[in-house]
């Protein structure tokens, strides 16, 4: 019996002493991985950034950030302005109405260039004023160097219907292709469609200045490829 217990107490110590033994060797795996992942991800001490950047993206606007009511004084668009002038030579605005109808001007003045944007929705009337104000940025801005009409407004699924230009009677043809419809790629189709009728309407507005056309980026993308053929001839961008 003496021997049988003996035999039992060195089983145990045996156990205890592989079960110590795992519990080193997973110990030393965790701090084996651990060091590994210090070494490989230690923090690096980066210079301080002092170059210039390619371009800004610009909307004026201090206490709201609802788009239809975005507001800044002329002294904090020049304060903005100034200190992106530091750093970049160029700037893009969304819109051209409100506010920031000033910011070309601004830009301008101080060097920058200005890829000026015509902010386009369903609002027949709004979209007037901004294409509108587009072009007299185009004719009396020299900072102003690239147009973009559009800004995204065929990802927003918005200009359902065809634009009415004050000068540009709707034809009876662009009336009947208004008709109802619930299909969605016709409907893509319109919107390309209609936007680049606004780009080549604003393009022969400016026709003569030094200006270089950017489509909105839907149009230029061609998001519906099968609808590439109203991308390519509406002339969205040269």
């Amino acid at each position: 019996m003496s021997g049988q217990a003996a035999l039992t107490g060195a089983a145990i110590e045996s156990w205890k002493m592989t079960r110590f033994s795992n519990w080193i060797i997973g110990l030393m795996v965790v701090l084996i991985f651990a060091s590994a992942w210090y070494l490989l991800n230690r923090p690096a001490n980066e210079q301080p950034w002092d170059g210039d950047v390619g371009g800004l993206t610009y909307t004026p606007y201090r206490s709201s950030t609802d788009l239809h009511h975005l507001t800044a004084s002329r002294d904090q668009i020049t304060s903005d302005v100034e200190k992106m002038a530091s750093i970049t030579s160029q700037i893009r605005t969304y819109t051209t109405t409100g506010d920031a109808y000033y910011v070309p001007e601004i830009a301008s003045k101080m060097g920058l260039r200005v890829t000026a944007g015509a902010w386009i929705s369903d609002d027949a009337k709004k979209n007037q004023e901004e294409i509108n104000n587009l072009i007299d940025l185009a004719h009396n801005v020299g900072g102003v160097n690239q147009l973009l009409v559009g800004n995204e407004v065929l990802y927003r699924h918005e200009l359902n219907q065809d634009p009415v230009l004050t000068d540009q009677p709707e034809t009876n043809n662009s009336a009947s292709a208004e008709a109802a419809t619930t299909d969605e790629i016709e409907l893509a189709h319109r919107r390309v469609n209609h936007i680049v009728k606004l780009i080549n309407y604003v393009r022969a507005k400016v026709d003569g200045i030094p200006v270089r056309f950017l489509a909105a980026s839907a149009v230029d993308r061609c998001r519906w490829q099968d609808l590439g053929q109203g991308c390519a001839d509406g002339g969205a961008s040269t």
